[in-house]
């Protein structure tokens, strides 16, 4: 049991590093300079808000969730979801927002990018609880769900027109984020009640997961900074 697990879990920085290395590749060839900005911020802005507005939670469910009683746990990751979810959606709007009347998004990107982070955030959180009750294959199989499937769609898409669309790309990307997130809570459904809210049961996670905030930072930071570094490489190539 303890080898498969070891097995999907070694897997997962691998599946990252090939979605994003040919994600890359392709897009890098085809958008200008100035478009293939706009979408490494749009998925890094998202990560970002993702990360901040979780406060670290997924660490510390990591940590805590297993001592607990099979019943307590629902409520425990209901009131972490709606927590998560709020705080983010919060998050995502102000920063948005800021965004739009900077005229960085038009009005498109700037719906686009709230529903992207809505879906993204739910992928993160399932992923999380997935983590924490050592559902290791599930684990896996969601995060292959959310780049496989981009990969794929972005390809799909590219292969059919001759001219792209940047709005196009920036839906697809929300579609694979639906997908992860809609399997994510297939498979963690029994445990999710939106009508469950204990504060109570929060505040010992978060406190936890707020001190170990600068360790998820670090793995945002390498994960953002993959696609700027390869697109480098083929831009001179």
């Amino acid at each position: 049991m303890i080898v498969p697990q070891l097995i999907y879990s070694s897997l997962l920085p691998g599946v990252r590093f090939l979605s994003i290395f040919f994600i890359t590749v392709f897009l890098t060839k085809i958008l200008s300079v100035e478009d293939y900005g706009l979408w490494s911020y749009f998925i890094s802005l998202s990560g970002l808000v993702v990360t901040i507005g979780s406060l670290n939670l997924m660490y510390s469910t990591q940590i805590f969730l297993n001592d607990y009683q099979e019943h307590n746990k629902k409520n425990i990751v209901s009131s972490l979801f709606i927590f998560k979810f709020s705080l983010t959606i919060a998050l995502s709007l102000v920063v948005n927002l800021y965004i739009f009347y900077s005229g960085i998004f038009n009005y498109e990107t700037f719906l686009i990018s709230i529903v992207f982070v809505i879906f993204r955030v739910c992928t993160d959180f399932f992923f999380g609880i997935l983590r924490a009750l050592l559902l290791i294959k599930n684990q896996f199989t969601i995060f292959a769900i959310e780049n496989i499937s981009t990969l794929i769609l972005i390809l799909i898409y590219l292969n059919q027109i001759n001219d792209y669309s940047l709005t196009v790309l920036f839906i697809l990307a929300t579609m694979a984020q639906l997908l992860s997130a809609v399997y994510g809570y297939i498979t963690i459904r029994k445990y999710i009640y939106f009508n469950t809210f204990d504060f109570v049961s929060v505040k010992k996670f978060l406190s936890t997961g707020i001190f170990l905030i600068p360790f998820s930072y670090i793995d945002l930071i390498i994960a953002s900074f993959t696609p700027f570094h390869y697109t480098n490489i083929f831009r001179i190539v």
